[in-house]
């Protein structure tokens, strides 16, 4: 869990924008530096070395953070890690079914990919990817739309940019797909080397459409 915050990453500063999520989400520095300070993770962020003004707007508190910096001295806890964790090319989430996919050394291209919905942040996106470059994402999904009052209603999926119409996914036989979170995430294959990630993702149950026989997704990021 603690470091959910490094591997969701595509890139540095530029995690996909899948849900709810803007294009220009960032991790927060202060909690990132609060967890590999307290629980040993070995990644490149301290406390002392942040500006009580780091982080997000949204995640702020800056008295808590002053008292941290000026008065607090955080010790790793007794069963914290005692090594240094490798985030590595890829992060690969089994129980949702997302892919995080990170370039080799020298390139800026980077790829995630999901299966399933995300529960009261869902949008109706089986298949959906975002591409990253540098700190960009040229293409993919768009993420967040406006809130209204339809967003948090029964009738938020009817909303365009939350349904599937709004995602980089296939539209079958005029159907657009049901709703995610109701849907089981189903990976039928994934490969994870240092040259190739290659993930396979079952569509079709995506889909109401008593013609469609099978539907699959395969994304392949080449680092070569």
């Amino acid at each position: 869990m603690a470091l959910y915050g490094y591997r969701i990453e595509m890139l540095p500063n530029n995690v996909a924008a899948f849900g709810d999520a803007p294009t220009k989400t960032r991790m927060d520095e202060f909690s990132r530096s609060y967890a590999n300070d307290a629980l040993n993770l070995g990644q490149s962020q301290h406390l002392a070395a942040l500006a009580v003004a780091a982080g997000q707007a949204g995640n702020d508190a800056p008295l808590a953070k002053a008292a941290f910096v000026l008065f607090g001295e955080v010790r790793p806890a007794t069963n914290a890690l005692a090594s240094s964790q490798a985030i590595g090319l890829s992060s690969y989430f089994d129980s949702v079914g997302v892919l995080v996919s990170r370039p080799a050394a020298g390139s800026r291209l980077a790829v995630s990919i999901k299966a399933g919905g995300n529960e009261n942040h869902s949008h109706n996106d089986v298949g959906s990817y975002t591409i990253g470059l540098a700190t960009e994402q040229p293409t993919g999904d768009v993420g967040a739309t406006q809130y209204s009052a339809k967003t948090f209603s029964k009738d938020r999926y009817s909303i365009p940019a939350i349904s599937s119409w709004g995602h980089p996914v296939p539209v079958v036989a005029g159907t657009l797909q049901l709703q995610a979170d109701k849907i089981k995430p189903r990976v039928l294959s994934t490969r994870l080397t240092d040259d190739i990630d290659e993930i396979t993702i079952n569509m079709a149950d995506a889909y109401s459409v008593p013609v469609l026989r099978s539907l699959t997704r395969t994304l392949m990021h080449d680092r070569r």
